[in-house]
C-alpha cells in the first residue's frame, strides 16, 4: 500500500502486466489473471474483494494481452465499484507501473493479478492510516524463496530491506 500526499479514498490497483511464462501454453491467449479459479477468473475475484472492502475504484494495470483484460474487466464495473484499465505500453516492472495510476489521492491498495487473497482489506487500510505509514505490505512465506524477492523486518514488523532476486549466496533472512 502506498500513501499519497493528500488523504483520500483508497484505490484498488491490480498489477496484471506479466507474461505468465511459467504457465506456458495456458497464457498464450489468456493473461494469467484471467485464468479461472473455482470457475471464475482470478481477476474478477480480486475486484470483488476490493468492492466488499468498500473500495469504490479499481485500476487494472495491464500489459500482456491487455485487450482481453480490458474487454472483460469493463463489464465488471458497476455502481459499487468502478473498474478502469490502464495499458502499459512498455514493461515498467512491478513497482514502476504504479506511476500510471491516474488521479489517486489516497492509499493505493496494490495486489498482483496472479495472487488469490481473502483478507479484511478495510482493516488493512485502517491500520495503515492509524500507523501513519508511508507504505504497508502484506508478505508471506512461500515454497520458492530462492527465486522470490525477500523482505527483511525488524522486531516490530517494520521493513528494513527488500532483497531483490537473485540473492547473494551469503544472504541469511526469513522467508517472507
Amino acid at each position: 500500500m502506498i500513501e499519497h500526499s493528500e488523504p483520500g479514498s483508497p484505490v484498488g490497483v491490480i498489477v496484471a502486466g506479466g507474461l505468465g511464462t511459467r504457465l506456458g501454453s495456458l497464457c498464450h491467449e489468456r493473461p494469467k489473471p484471467m485464468l479461472p479459479v473455482g470457475g471464475r477468473p482470478l481477476l474478477r475475484r480480486q475486484i470483488e474483494r476490493f468492492s466488499e472492502a468498500g473500495i469504490e475504484r479499481v485500476v487494472i494495470l495491464a500489459g500482456h494481452l491487455a485487450p482481453v483484460i480490458e474487454q472483460q474487466a469493463r463489464a465488471w464495473s458497476d455502481e459499487r465499484c468502478r473498474v478502469e484499465v490502464v495499458i502499459e505500453r512498455e514493461p515498467l516492472g512491478s513497482g514502476g507501473c504504479l506511476r500510471l495510476v491516474p488521479g489517486a489521492t489516497g492509499p493505493l491498495v496494490v495486489a498482483f493479478g496472479d495472487v488469490a487473497f481473502d483478507m479484511d482489506l478495510r482493516a488493512l487500510v485502517e491500520a495503515h492510516r492509524r500507523q501513519k505509514a508511508r507504505a504497508t505490505a502484506v508478505v508471506h512465506p512461500n515454497d520458492h524463496p530462492h527465486d522470490s524477492d525477500l523482505v527483511e523486518l525488524d522486531a516490530d514488523g517494520r521493513m528494513l530491506a527488500l532483497h531483490r532476486k537473485p540473492h547473494p549466496p551469503e544472504l541469511v533472512t526469513r522467508n517472507l
